[in-house]
């Protein structure tokens, strides 16, 4: 045995000593070799390479220095090439995530071996050079989010022996619709131009890469593609096994060609807006599948029961479609076989219904389940109880009833549970739940000893709607780890105990709003161990003086309370001077006292809120220094004085509403100069003089206009026609595509109430009901002068209310083109002549008052007009006809001519194409002037966007105020 060991050492030390160039030692993606020095030519050609870079971190200076290039960090060498007699030559060069900059200079073209190029994760911001087309050895190209821009260089397509090429994340973009040069890459195998803007590829992208017939990985992940070919006639590319086409604009039905990929093993088509059925074919021809995800789309029909074929499958998402049926089909399939491999189901958010199957069990290692906002009904299988992997299961939102089955106490793998059921919850539930992290049920009634120690330590509990009883659950002192806590709307009472306030400071987010709680808050809400905190504790019984917050903390609902004093303990005494709060709602409380100078702690606020408090003296000047303001809200206090000019400074406001109070002066001008993406202007109940400033008539974006109840005097500026957004009802109606653009884009939760006179009567309306309602209310003021004709070409405005003024001559003859109008009301005014005969096209008019003026003649017969009662018509001594008298016969010629008010139809049909033409310019000037910044300017639009979420927590919780005007 020492014998043969012998040997081998000697046979081991020859070899090396007989062939010491032959030997490489790789650490890092860097080289180092025995007696190995790199080649000259390429060492220089690398110095001269990293002299045109810009190296933030000194990662290629403090080691590319030396003799031995091989040795750099990046560069890793080989003495094998194709010639037997040449010496160590540089093969590989990993510069990735680097944060390089600068040029890339030419001098790569002396590398004649490079056969790896890694430049990802930098910071180039320049095009990508076409000479890398000339690095032919190379097999490996990644430029994956190195800030690469323009144009994609065909050159690209001369690299016949590449394998890898990867330019995901860059913002290039394609010139036109040739990308032939793909179809050079006979070679290539894994190919990711993901986040490429392809919009203008035509259907021969797909044509060039079906000619790659290595190709294994596809991914075309959010590249504008707004076509895909329905047919291609033939598939070369059979070897391919990973295909994404996500989130694009195919709108289209799923193309025949795809169930011919049979080698598929992951097919991601989500978010493409694919319409229609799925295939039977997918279950039958693509059996390779591993993965599966057609989430995000506009699929209809049942689940093909094919799809319990897919032996191999183990993940498959439906979530986001419009999927109807029972889903027995697909589990309850003769073979079964998916039964056995699926790991995650997602059919959450379709129209799927009837009772869960117990074939739910036979899912043996099933991991995620998630069946959320579909119409299933019945009670839960006990058999889920044995799925023993089941980490995340999601039951929200369906029509289940009955108890939890207490089987579910056996899943001891279980982190995620979300459930709504209108039943019973007791601890053998929990029993074995050891694992359970987060906790979500809704509409449950938990009966739970007060001592109850649970198994798990949760991050997050949800328990909004539950019925917890009357005492503040105990259990939750022994959470330690705890970061988020909704309790809302559980019946809980009495006062919040001194444990909990404490433990709120490791909180992120703590919702107790809409109970019976009461007593004083802490002197300090604060939140010293989480990140940016979220509180809401409205619509509770806490009285005393407000608490001071600490500097995380993002949002603050403390409305609906009885909270006394003055503001100023809160907003004057900051921790810090640097603070995150964005949304502050302190309405409907009994706060007194001015508005102090110190807004200027609060920069980063995006949303003020405090009607209905007792608030007196000026709007102080300070506001003005919130640059990132969208919306204040300050109506039915006791404000007085003229508006600070310093609010022009604020100019992302989008909504204003300072009603209800006592404020003076002239509408400032500025209003319509600084303040481009003005929704809603509330200033009703004020005292306001002088005459409407023109300059309004710049907002163009401006949807509610509510000057009602104050001291105006003079004419309606005819300008008001360039309210384009006022039309946006009728476009919505007529399904212009850019609408939908504009309310999904304005859909932030800082809209949660406006009080609105509609039909008579003053109603709070959420944003969700706004982008629905178009308003102007001008009621009860000295406005004097006719009705400009121009307002009649506001032809998507719901609402419109000028009684209670001096407007004189006639109601204008074109108003029945205002098709939309729900309530009108011309009452208590001096308007004489006939009720225009095009008022019988008024067919959604709810409310009607046209009392009380010099109006005559007969009313026009239409079922809608006569409808009303005499309340809407009487005082005017000429008017006659139901459901007023009948009129007397008058003698010929005499009375105005009904004819007149058609004489201008063709005039009419020249003005409805003219709108239709300068409608979306309208928006995209007006509005996206506004609006534009936020997708120019990161730093805004991080600020807007990461404040969207939770629009449902109030949107629908103020809907009950209304009063007679």
């Amino acid at each position: 045995m020492e014998l043969k060991s012998a040997v081998l050492i000697f046979l081991f030390g020859v070899l090396f000593l007989s062939t010491p160039n032959t030997i490489n030692f790789t650490l890092g993606g860097s080289s180092s070799s025995v007696n190995i020095i790199c080649n000259e030519r390429e060492r220089q050609a690398l110095l001269t390479f990293k002299q045109h870079l810009k190296d933030p971190f000194n990662e290629l200076s403090s080691s590319w220095n030396g003799t031995d290039c091989c040795r750099w960090n990046g560069v890793v060498c080989s003495n094998k090439t194709d010639d037997p007699q040449s010496s160590v030559v540089v093969h590989e060069l990993h510069l990735g995530d680097l944060r390089l900059s600068g040029e890339i200079n030419p001098s790569l073209l002396e590398l004649k071996h490079l056969n790896y190029l890694d430049l990802s994760w930098n910071d180039f911001y320049i095009s990508i050079p076409p000479f890398l087309g000339s690095l032919h050895k190379l097999r490996y190209l990644n430029l994956a989010n190195g800030a690469f821009v323009g144009m994609i260089p065909p050159q690209l397509g001369n690299l016949t022996s590449l394998r890898h090429l990867h330019l995901f994340g860059n913002e290039l973009l394609n010139p036109g619709d040739d990308l032939e040069w793909l179809s050079h890459l006979f070679s290539l195998q894994y190919l990711d131009m993901s986040y490429v803007n392809l919009s203008k590829a035509s259907s021969n992208l797909f044509h060039s890469i079906n000619r790659l017939p290595s190709l294994l990985e596809l991914r075309l992940d959010e590249c504008d593609l707004q076509s895909i070919p329905s047919d291609l006639s033939y598939v070369n590319s059979t070897s391919l096994k990973i295909l994404d086409l996500s989130n694009n604009n195919f709108n289209t039905y799923l193309p025949e060609w795809l169930y011919t990929l049979t080698s598929l093993v992951e097919l991601d088509l989500s978010g493409c807006h694919f319409q229609r059925t799925i295939s039977e074919a997918i279950g039958n021809n693509l059996t390779s599948l591993t993965g599966l995800f057609l989430h995000n789309n506009e699929l209809e029909g049942e689940i093909p029961g094919t799809l319990g074929n897919l032996c191999n499958l183990q993940m498959l998402n439906l979530n986001r479609n419009k999927l109807q049926g029972e889903i027995f089909g697909f589990l309850g399939n003769s073979s079964g076989c998916i039964t056995s491999s699926l790991k995650l189901l997602d059919l959450g958010m379709n129209n799927l219904s009837g009772p869960l199957p117990d074939q739910l069990g036979r899912l043996k290692n099933l991991e995620e389940l998630c069946l959320t906002k579909n119409s299933f009904s019945g009670s839960i299988p006990s058999s889920l109880g044995r799925l023993s992997p089941l980490k995340d299961i999601d039951l929200s939102h369906n029509e289940l009833i009955g108890s939890l089955p207490k089987s579910f106490g056996h899943l001891s793998n279980l982190e995620d549970l979300k459930i709504s059921l209108k039943g019973v919850v007791t601890e053998t539930h929990f029993a074995n739940l050891t694992s359970l992290k987060s906790l979500e049920m809704h509409s449950m009634v938990l009966q739970l000893s007060p001592n109850w120690v649970p198994p798990f330590q949760l991050d997050d509990v949800e328990l909004s709607f539950c019925h917890l009883g009357l005492r503040f659950p105990e259990w939750l002192r022994t959470q330690k780890k705890i970061r988020k806590i909704n309790l809302s709307n559980t019946g809980i009472s009495g006062t919040v105990p001194t444990w909990f306030w404490n433990m709120s400071s490791q909180l992120e987010y703590l919702n107790l709003s809409y109970n019976q709680l009461h007593g004083e808050l802490p002197n300090f809400l604060q939140s010293t161990d989480a990140g940016s905190v979220r509180i809401h504790l409205s619509s509770n019984r806490f009285n005393g003086r407000l608490p001071r917050i600490s500097s995380n903390v993002e949002e603050l609902d403390l409305s609906n309370n009885s909270i006394s004093g003055p503001i100023s303990f809160l907003l004057c005494n900051p921790v810090n001077q640097m603070n995150e709060l964005q949304d502050l709602d302190l309405s409907r409380n009994l706060l007194s006292g001015e508005l102090p100078q110190c807004w200027f702690y609060w920069t980063s606020l995006v949303l003020i809120r405090l009607g209905w408090n007792n608030i007196t003296g000026k709007i102080p000047s300070s506001i003005g220094s919130l640059g990132l303001l969208q919306s204040l809200q300050l109506p039915n206090n006791s404000f007085s004085g003229e508006l600070p000019s310093s609010l022009r400074n604020c100019t992302m406001l989008v909504k204003i509403d300072l009603g209800e109070n006592g404020l003076t002066g002239r509408i400032p001008t500025w209003m319509g100069e600084s303040l481009p993406g003005l929704m809603v202007l509330r200033l009703r109940y004020n005292k306001f003089n002088d005459g409407i400033p023109r300059e309004l008539c710049h907002l163009t974006s401006l949807q509610v206009l509510d000057l009602a109840y104050n001291n105006l005097s003079g004419s309606i500026p005819r300008c008001f026609s360039n309210f384009s957004a006022m039309a946006l009802a009728l476009a919505l109606k007529r399904n212009l595509g850019f609408v939908n653009d504009f309310y999904s884009l304005n859909t932030s939760k800082y809209e949660a109430e406006t009080g609105l006179v509609n039909k008579g009567r003053e109603f709070g309306y959420g944003y969700t009901l706004l982008i629905q309602f178009t308003i102007m209310d001008l009621s009860k003021n000295n406005l004097s002068g006719e009705i400009p004709e121009e307002l009649t070409r506001l032809l998507g405005l719901r609402s419109l209310n000028l009684s209670w003024n001096s407007f004189t001559g006639k109601i204008p003859h074109k108003i029945g083109r205002m098709s939309l109008l729900e309530s009108l009301d011309f009452s208590k005014n001096r308007l004489s002549g006939l009720i225009p005969q095009s008022m019988v096209n008024l067919t959604f008019l709810g409310y009607l008052n046209l009392s009380y003026n010099n109006l005559s003649g007969k009313i026009p017969s239409s079922t809608q007009l006569q409808r009303f009662t005499e309340l809407s018509y009487m005082g005017n001594q000429g008017l006659c006809g139901p459901p007023l008298e009948s009129c007397k016969p008058q003698p010929p010629g005499d009375g105005e001519s009904e004819a007149e008010e058609d004489e201008d139809e063709d005039e009419d049909w020249v003005e409805m194409k003219w709108f239709y033409v300068s409608l979306p310019l309208g928006i995209v000037v007006g509005f996206w002037g506004f609006w534009g910044v936020l997708v120019v300017k990161k730093s805004w639009r991080f600020a807007y966007f990461g404040f969207l979420g939770g629009i449902g927590d109030k949107f629908c919780n103020y809907c009950n105020r209304c009063r007679q005007h």
